[in-house]
């Protein structure tokens, strides 16, 4: 009876997870292509399974559309496992977009049910069990990506499994376990190191077992000096270490600098730029993290807990020290990409199961009363509501989403400029790119094979057109100080064949005239010229 009853409230907390899915509008995202904010990042991500799809499944050349100065794309951002296997599934299924998300938010799921479990055995309480996820599961970020084609939160929700295999392995002891712990936290931080975040406590807390220097098991040690205890932590730390040499080596040897594999630390900028920067993590970036009364809520718990330090148990403190320092760390190191890259903010979300897990955790022992309280329970869920509310209504105006109630229009959570901001982009994707999106049937039957190298302008990124129209290329990206014929000739010599202009206006730049000599075709706003008629001046020496 208990197995069933506890049965029960799993499946109602999945079905929270899907009826808050519904809510956020993920049954109207679910067929779109890349789209909203880091609209960028997310085609680059997409790039890499189309290409895998199309030009050979070797998992050890990934390669995206923007072909660069080499030609080839070749290039490597994260552990490329998520974008290899949506390829897999599309060698099987078929090519569709959705099966990309499909898998991401199924790896959340997995985690957010794995975070409830565990709430759930150390707590002791199904309400806050659920609570706690749920609310975690209320952050815009969380909400966006999760159900995307960014591999930031699929990484952190990886760990959150990697926790629960350790929690079983508390428990029972089983080695078994703590292989499955392992295995998920490498592939979490071979996809995002900082999904390693939450794993330096438990390092730690090897490494004070084994010394014996203090033990977090009253019936004996968690870890002992065995090979079923230190192989696994050895074989995470070296397959980590070597991948992240591969990937280093890969970029030296081709696109180097495309992708990021360094830090970005405070102290390189100086104190005007240092302002501009925690103007934006503040106001723009922070609310995406979480609502800035949510926010607030959470440095509340927080100094409850540090208020009351000694009293919280020590695993719990070990954790949550750990993991502070951690955020506070990885927001010194990172500092320079907080003007704008809010998914950067995603593995730090662990930040939050943790404090709410600590802080309940001290009240159930010291204070049990006030943890059971119905009062306290429903205002909190009160608290949840309201979040996840708030992030509804992020995710409805970043997509555009309207429904006979049109929320976004009424809303309090969304202010006018907001709302404006968000009303302008959607005008001018629609005026532009909108067309790239359905074009690639176009292009073929004018001859144009996804390999033949084309200009596409205006587009300052290095993938979105290009993956739109999953066209092989160059966009305006990486040579944008050169003049323009030059930069022209220069790709053409690089074997560009077709210029395709998404914006009319561009079309009258001097520098573009005599490119325009020879039209090939029109789809919508997008002008198309073949430039292969032209020729191009001999480099100079």
């Amino acid at each position: 009876m208990n197995f069933l009853r506890n049965k029960k409230w799993d499946l109602l907390f999945l079905f929270l997870l899907l009826f808050i899915s519904w809510f956020y509008g993920y049954h109207k995202i679910l067929l779109m292509r890349p789209y909203s904010i880091h609209q960028w990042r997310q085609a680059d991500c997409l790039s890499y399974a189309i290409n895998y799809y199309r030009e050979g499944m070797h998992f050890f050349s990934p390669s995206v559309h923007w072909c660069g100065g080499q030609g080839d794309g070749m290039t490597v951002s994260e552990f490329p496992i998520i974008y290899y296997t949506v390829a897999l599934l599309w060698k099987v299924f078929g090519y569709h977009e959705f099966i990309f998300r499909l898998l991401d938010i199924t790896i959340v799921y997995a985690g957010l049910f794995c975070l409830y479990r565990i709430c759930m055995d150390v707590l002791k309480d199904k309400v806050w069990a659920m609570l706690v996820p749920l609310y975690l599961f209320s952050s815009p970020i969380l909400a966006f990506y999760g159900f995307n084609f960014l591999a930031d939160v699929p990484g952190m929700s990886l760990a959150f499994i990697g926790w629960y295999f350790f929690w079983r392995f508390y428990q029972t002891g089983r080695p078994r376990f703590l292989m499955g712990c392992m295995f998920f936290f490498l592939l979490g931080g071979l996809i995002k190191i900082t999904a390693l975040l939450s794993f330096v406590p438990l390092v730690l807390i090897f490494l004070l077992e084994i010394f014996q220097l203090y033990r977090f098991k009253k019936e004996g040690a968690l870890f002992r000096r065995t090979a079923a205890h230190v192989a696994p932590f050895v074989l995470l730390f070296t397959a980590t270490v070597a991948w992240y040499g591969f990937a280093i080596h890969y970029n030296s040897q081709h696109n180097s600098g495309l992708f990021s594999t360094n830090i970005l630390p405070i102290w390189k900028l100086n104190a005007a730029h240092r302002q501009v920067i925690y103007f934006r993590l503040y106001n723009e970036l922070l609310p995406q993290f979480f609502n800035k009364a949510g926010f607030m809520f959470l440095v509340i718990l927080l100094l409850g807990i540090l208020v009351s330090w000694k009293k919280v148990h020590p695993f719990l403190r070990l954790l949550t020290a750990v993991v502070l320092l951690g955020v506070v760390a990885y927001l010194v190191l990172w500092f320079q990409v907080f003007n704008v890259h809010d998914y950067y903010l995603c593995n730090l979300l662990v930040i939050v199961p943790v404090i709410l897990l600590t802080f309940l955790f001290f009240l159930k022992e010291h204070y049990p009363d006030i943890f059971r309280s119905v009062k306290l329970k429903s205002l909190a869920a009160v608290v949840v509501i309201i979040s996840l509310y708030s992030c509804a209504m992020q995710m409805r105006v970043k997509y555009d989403i309207h429904d006979r109630f049109d929320m976004t229009r009424h809303t309090v959570m969304l202010d006018s400029k907001e709302k404006e901001i968000w009303d302008w982009y959607h005008w001018d994707y629609s005026n532009h790119f909108r067309a790239l999106e359905t074009i690639t049937p176009y292009l073929r039957s004018l001859g144009i094979q996804r390999t033949d190298k084309v200009i596409s302008m205006p587009d300052k990124s290095i993938n979105i057109s290009l993956v739109l129209m999953d066209q092989k290329g160059n966009s305006d990206f990486g040579y944008q100080d050169q003049p323009g014929d030059a930069r022209m000739f220069e790709l053409m010599g690089r074997g560009a064949k077709y210029l395709i202009v998404n914006d009319p206006n561009t079309l009258t730049q001097a520098y573009l005239q005599p490119f325009l000599q020879y039209k090939m075709g029109q789809y919508k706003n997008v002008s198309i010229y073949d430039l292969r008629k032209i020729p191009v001046p001999p480099v100079k020496e």
